[in-house]
C-alpha cells in the first residue's frame, strides 16, 4: 500500500519536469525568424548530442538494452515527440492556436483516465471530481487567453472542411501524446532495471538520429532552412535550453517520477506543463494574469491537490488484463 507521504518525492519530480517543459510554449514566440521545423530539429539534435555524450561516458553503468527495448524507445520517441508535434503544428496552421491549445489543455485529464483504465489503481468515482476541477480550470484559462471568436482567426467563414481537418489533427495530437505518457509509464514500471537517466538518453539518441535524418529530407522538400540574415545566438541558446533542459533534464525527472507515482496521479501532474507555460508567458509579456486566468490556474492547482488526497488511500481494485 502506498501512503500519502511517499507521494511527495514523485510529486516534486513530476511538477519540476512539467514546469521545465513549460519553456517549450514560450521559446517559439521568441524566435519568429525561425520556422517550427528548424526549432524542432535543433532541439532534438542538441538532445541527441547530450544523450550520446552521457551514454558513452556512463555506458558501463547502464544495463544493456535489448532489441525489443530499443524498438520500444524508437516507437515512443517518434510518436511522443515528432508525431505529436507535427500534428499539433499542422492543426495550428489550419485553424489557429485557440482550439488546439484548448484541446491540449485536456492532456492531464486524458492521461489520468487512460492510465487508470489500463491499470485500475483507483475507482473512477474517486478520480472524476479532481479531474473535473482540473479540466474546468484549464478551460477557463484557455477561453480567457485565446477566445473562440471568428475575429481571432480560429474559425474562418466557409472553411468547414479546413476546420474539420484541423480539429482532427488536434485530436490526433492529443491522442498520441496521451498514449505516449501512459505507454512510457507502463514501460518504466515493467522495466525497473532501466534507470531514468539511461531511458532519457536512449530516447535522446534516437531523436538525435531522427533529426539528422529529417534535415536532408527537409532540404529536399524545399523547406528553405537558411541561416544568413538571422540572429544565430538566440537560436543557439534556445536550442540548448530546449534540448538540455526541456528534453534531457525534463525527461529524466519525469521518468523518475513515473516510477514513484500511481499512473492516475502522475497524469494529473502534467497540469504544471500549461501552467508553467502561462507563468513564463506573463514574464515575457511583462504583465500579470487576468482575473479569469488566475482563477483558472488556481482551480487547476486545486484539482491537483484534490487528486493527491483522492489517491492517498488506495483501495483494493481487481486488475484486469488490458
Amino acid at each position: 500500500m502506498v501512503h500519502q507521504g511517499s507521494h511527495l518525492p514523485g510529486i516534486s519530480l513530476a511538477a519540476a519536469a512539467a514546469a521545465i517543459w513549460g519553456v517549450s510554449f514560450v521559446i517559439p514566440s521568441l524566435l519568429m525568424e525561425w520556422s517550427p521545423l528548424e526549432i524542432t530539429l535543433s532541439r532534438y539534435f542538441v538532445y541527441g548530442l547530450v544523450s550520446s555524450v552521457v551514454f558513452l561516458r556512463y555506458r558501463k553503468q547502464f544495463a544493456p538494452l535489448t532489441r525489443r527495448e530499443w524498438l520500444r524507445a524508437a516507437s515512443l520517441a517518434f510518436t511522443g515527440f515528432f508525431m505529436a508535434y507535427l500534428l499539433l503544428t499542422a492543426s495550428i496552421q489550419e485553424i489557429g492556436p485557440a482550439v488546439p491549445t484548448l484541446l491540449m489543455g485536456a492532456t492531464p485529464v486524458c492521461v489520468a483516465l487512460f492510465g487508470n483504465l489500463i491499470r485500475r489503481e483507483f475507482p473512477f468515482t474517486r478520480l472524476m471530481p479532481p479531474l473535473s476541477v482540473i479540466f474546468i480550470g484549464l478551460l477557463v484559462v484557455n477561453l480567457d487567453r485565446y477566445g473562440l471568436s471568428v475575429e481571432s482567426g480560429t474559425v474562418a467563414a466557409g472553411r468547414v472542411g479546413g476546420m474539420a481537418l484541423g480539429l482532427l489533427e488536434a485530436l490526433a495530437s492529443l491522442a498520441v501524446l496521451t498514449w505516449y505518457f501512459v505507454d512510457n509509464l507502463v514501460f518504466l514500471r515493467s522495466h525497473p532495471h532501466i534507470s531514468p537517466v539511461q531511458w532519457s538518453c536512449a530516447l535522446g539518441l534516437l531523436l538525435g538520429l531522427m533529426s539528422l535524418t529529417c534535415l536532408p529530407l527537409a532540404l529536399l522538400a524545399g523547406s528553405g532552412i537558411e541561416i544568413a540574415g538571422r540572429a544565430l545566438l538566440p537560436f543557439v541558446m534556445a536550442s540548448l535550453v530546449l534540448g538540455i533542459g526541456s528534453s534531457w533534464l525534463g525527461g529524466i525527472l519525469w521518468n523518475r517520477a513515473c516510477g514513484l507515482l500511481p499512473g492516475s496521479l502522475a497524469g494529473q501532474m502534467i497540469v504544471f506543463w500549461p501552467i508553467s507555460g502561462l507563468v513564463l508567458t506573463y514574464l515575457v509579456e511583462s504583465r500579470l494574469p487576468t482575473p479569469a486566468e488566475a482563477l483558472g490556474a488556481a482551480m487547476a492547482l486545486g484539482g491537483v491537490f484534490l487528486g493527491v488526497r483522492a489517491t492517498s488511500r488506495p483501495v483494493a481494485v481487481r486488475h484486469e488484463p488490458a
